[in-house]
């Protein structure tokens, strides 16, 4: 007879042991069915389910909650143990009754986010994640059909549990009886657990077991038998935190035989007949048939959610939809098309929306396109990464500024054709990441909640998984009920990187917690969203955006008149930016740059955006073979010649001077010797790098090469470069993507570099250091005017220079020989002017303060109005930021007036006590305490 262990920790929670590990170990004892039940959310129940579907199993899904006691007032903190709570699956009902399919997983979501609500999502608040036992009953009954749909297991951890510790013999069945007045009836059932007796608790393992068995006989509630599994073997018991009193010894995936030995141990100390025995076995398992769940039906694996038609605004059919935005879209990117390259934007638009229509992805597309015009509706910079730019319907619906056709790229590298498609990509949804500016990207958060709904949009993140102090209630330390318990589990902080958007049911299908800004956040991270079927759209910061958009504002601070420009529109073959990045002079331009890869790129003096992508791309992080970079300059340059290839292959490697690098290249290689589709190209590439198919690749290469005429000698030497290059070659998509904002910031460096320097200086403070940058601004000539109380502010901004800098305006630069001096006019009409979040020990209460006065036309006006701390007014006087509010008589030293005001304004007469500044608070201080001024 195989066993179902029903209380199971996986990694994703204080467990040890991966899901795939458990599964694999439950698969082999015979088992058929395994349980996930992680501290205080499900975020593992994805990989437990992936899990059990490679194994065979089917799928049981709880979670470990605190029970905490209902407050009238103030904030729920008191926590009186911790319950197991386990989802039936639908049809489960019993007696002729079934549940509806999904019921019992929609109400444990429910019940996990009620448990957050009341929390702040992250680690060390003072209220701990947990429900109270009417919030449990409100969910352990389906509210359409009056159904039970969840199960409690009161174990050695509940209230009920730790009782069986003290000294007060009739605490539990008093508790016992607590809990069946709330709960409703079929909802509970009583956990036994015994592990090896601990020489802090006193007495034998099997004592609470027991009582807890006794108990549930008297009030005729099912009782089942657990182990509390928190890693897969013994051995694995060393991994656990040691850092809680009497941490838990047994606790392991033990197997069928060992299990039925336990309870023989439990039912014979309890003094019970061999029928008890089997009647706790049987229970057991009629609970996990229960809770066995459906994967489709119940947890919706194989469904897409996506927001319905009303909330888009589509009045028809959604392919239709998607078609007429495109030709909508095609009207503004491609006007007055004609010539030969109508028929070739047209055909490659209908070949898209046919791939898209198979697959069922219109509703798809229209929800990100959506997404972008929220996005641009705020004015927030954004563009896509990935190989989203791959595709043209995102070009013409505003998601990508990527014309796809004019770099040659390939939709197959961003969607697959459905007969491409394997079994585990038949229901997950492209993928589309945009980068927006980091100082924004909250502001973009709350634009897309409130465009599709709270209840049909949640954050999803990056989850970052730390073991908290305390991993469990040790029930040998307490003696009295209610007492305070400290919070279990693993402190879990997510960063959002993007959001989930569905139908109205979205919160049915993910749990939350609170997040940023008190948005809910999804416990699935953003591929377990994504396998789960739900619709994710990734939003991340990028400095780059963030630049970007400080340059175009500076310029546009200047030039209010002037045209705005659009970035996105700029030539892809300005010559002035194409010098700059082959001079090696693009600092600050490419994302993740370093020395060696600005100085290879100003080697490499590409001459057009696709030798930039191929210049840009081949240094980036990853496998690179040692001969390409190499080989790719000499070929740049003309001191060696590529070898000579095919003739049908010259076009393809024409554009990396025969060398293969792309992974668009090695598609087109396949499709056009072997003629089967780039979909299966793309199939094909993905194989290479496999040894298992690789043999079978080659077979087919071979062979349908030859069908189509090419010699032995040509198919041999092609596989080989092919099978040289396997895992090697890299997205041009990708490189595209990375590129550009790259190319732009080179674009703004070349015709705008004051602004440009600017936004570095605010910006890239981390990454670049304040003397590399003025060196910079030095070999470029633009001035670094220095801090000014009157015309710094709490930014970096350029600045106007009317006539030749003088004491006033002292620039920070050391001219080089070949540069004016400082005193000379300069033929830059800009310079650059410090921020004043660039004194040190400044609060932000001063520089509001500071800001709002200006300008002041004294120190003394300064004093009385700014209300700065003498700490700050020194710290101001040393940087030069009050120069411009002292004039020195003639001959005087420079400064010499201004230390005297300054010891004037800031002393402060004897035994007088400092005027309260706004935002203080002054302590009723005795005089002996008072501090001299």
């Amino acid at each position: 007879m195989s066993f179902t262990h029903l209380h199971v920790a996986t990694s994703s929670g204080i467990g040890s042991s991966s899901s795939e590990e458990l599964a694999a170990a439950a698969s082999r004892d015979g088992a058929t069915s395994l349980a996930c039940t992680d501290h205080d959310g499900l975020y593992g129940a994805v990989k437990h389910l992936q899990a059990c579907l490679h194994h065979g199993l089917q799928p049981v899904l709880g979670v470990n909650l605190a029970v905490v006691e209902d407050s009238e007032e103030g904030p729920r903190r008191r926590v009186s143990g911790r319950v197991v709570i386990l989802a039936h699956g639908g049809g489960s009902g019993g007696q002729g009754t079934h549940v509806p399919q999904g019921a019992g997983y929609r109400a444990l979501c429910r019940l996990v986010s009620d448990a957050h609500a009341h929390t702040t999502g992250r680690s060390g608040g003072k209220t701990p994640v947990g429900v109270t036992r009417r919030e449990l009953a409100a969910r352990a009954v389906d509210p359409e059909s009056g159904l039970p749909v969840l199960t409690v297991l009161l174990g050695p951890e509940s209230d009920v549990g730790l009782a069986m510790y003290g000294s007060r013999y009739l605490k539990p069945r008093t508790l016992f009886k607590e809990w069946l007045a709330v709960l409703p009836t079929g909802t509970l059932a009583a956990e036994l657990v015994s592990h090896p007796a601990s020489p802090k608790t006193g007495g034998t393992s099997n004592q609470p077991p027991v009582r807890m068995l006794k108990l549930a006989r008297e009030h005729r509630v099912p009782a089942i038998l657990s182990n509390a599994v928190r890693h897969l073997g013994p051995e694995q018991e060393h991994d656990l935190p040691t850092n809680r009193p009497n941490p838990p010894t047994g606790a392991y995936l033990k197997t069928s035989a060992e299990m039925t030995r336990l309870a023989h141990e439990i039912v014979y100390a309890a003094d019970l007949r061999t029928s008890d025995l089997h009647q706790l076995l049987g229970d057991t398992e009629k609970l996990a048939e229960r809770c066995r769940l459906d994967p489709s039906e119940d947890l919706g694996w194989t469904r897409r959610l996506l927001p319905e038609p009303t909330v888009l605004g589509v009045g028809q059919d959604a392919q239709s939809e998607l078609a007429a935005q495109c030709e909508a879209g095609m009207k503004l990117r491609f006007p007055g098309l004609a010539g030969t390259e109508a028929p070739l934007v047209q055909d490659r638009l209908q070949r898209e929306l046919d791939i898209i229509g198979r697959l069922g992805f219109a509703p798809y597309f229209l929800t990100v396109a959506e997404v972008a015009r929220t996005i641009s509706g705020l004015g927030v910079r954004a563009t896509v990464r990935g190989t989203a730019v791959s595709s043209l319907v995102n070009h013409l619906l505003g998601i990508s500024p990527v014309n796809p056709l004019r770099h040659g790229l390939l939709f197959e590298q961003f969607l697959l054709d459905e007969p491409a498609r394997s079994a585990e990509l038949d229901h997950s949804l492209p993928n589309i990441a945009f980068e927006v500016d980091p100082e924004r990207s909250r502001e973009v958060h709350q634009a897309l909640f409130k465009r599709f709904g709270r209840e049909r949009t949640v954050l999803v993140g990056t989850r970052k998984t730390r073991q908290a102090p305390d991993d469990g209630i040790s029930p040998g330390n307490v003696s009295e009920l209610g007492v305070e318990l400290p919070q279990p589990g693993p402190q879990r902080s997510m960063d959002p990187c993007g959001i989930i958007v569905g139908d109205a049911g979205l919160l049915s299908r993910t749990p939350v917690q609170p997040g940023p800004l008190r948005l809910p956040l999804s416990q699935f991270g953003r591929q377990d969203a994504e396998a789960l079927g739900l619709m994710t759209v990734e939003i991340r910061s990028a400095p780059a955006q963030r630049l970007i958009s400080h340059v175009l504002q500076e310029i546009g601070r200047h030039h209010p008149d002037a045209a705005e420009i659009d970035i996105d529109a700029i030539p892809l073959d300005d010559g002035p930016a194409f010098a700059l990045i082959g001079s090696a002079d693009s600092l600050g331009c490419f994302q993740d740059e370093m020395p060696g890869q600005r100085e290879f790129v100003g080697a490499m003096a590409p001459r057009d955006f696709t030798e930039l992508v191929a210049a840009t791309s081949i240094c980036r992080p990853g496998p690179v073979r040692g001969t390409t970079i190499p080989l790719l300059f000499e070929h740049r340059h003309g001191f060696t010649n590529p070898d000579d290839s095919h003739p049908d292959l010259q076009p393809v490697l024409a554009e990396t001077h025969g060398m293969l690098l792309f992974h668009e290249q090695v598609l087109r290689i396949f499709d056009i010797m072997t003629g089967c589709g780039l979909s299966l190209a793309d199939q094909f590439r993905r194989a290479l790098p496999d040894p298992l198919h690789q043999d079978k690749v080659a077979r087919y290469f071979a062979e349908q090469a030859a069908a189509r005429g090419y010699p032995d000698g040509v198919v041999r030497e092609i596989w080989k470069d092919l099978r040289s290059t396997a895992g090697l070659t890299f997205s041009k998509a990708n490189g595209v993507a990375l590129t550009l904002p790259g190319y732009q910031a080179a674009w703004l460096k070349a015709h705008h570099p004051e602004a440009f320097l600017s936004g570095l200086w605010e910006h890239e403070p981390e990454r670049y250091p304040r003397p590399a940058l003025l060196a910079e601004a030095r070999r470029m000539g633009v001035p670094v005017l220095p801090l000014d109380v009157n015309r710094s502010s709490d930014r970096c901004r350029t600045e106007r220079i009317d006539g030749p800098a003088n004491a006033e305006e002292r620039s920070l630069e050391v001219p080089s020989a070949d540069q004016p001096s400082a005193d000379q006019p300069s033929a830059k009409a800009f310079g650059i002017r410090r921020s004043l979040t660039d004194i040190p020990g400044l609060s932000g209460a001063e520089l509001a303060r500071l800001l709002a006065g200006q300008p002041y036309a004294s120190l003394e006006d300064l004093h009385s109005r700014a209300e700065l701390s003498r700490t700050t007014i020194r710290r101001l006087a040393e940087s030069g930021a009050l120069d411009s509010l002292h004039r020195p008589n003639e001959g005087e030293p420079i400064g010499s007036e201004l230390v005297r005001q300054l010891q004037r304004l800031t002393t402060a007469p004897p035994g007088k006590r400092r005027e309260q500044m706004g935002g203080q608070l002054l302590l009723p201080l005795d005089e002996e305490q008072q501090a001299p001024a």
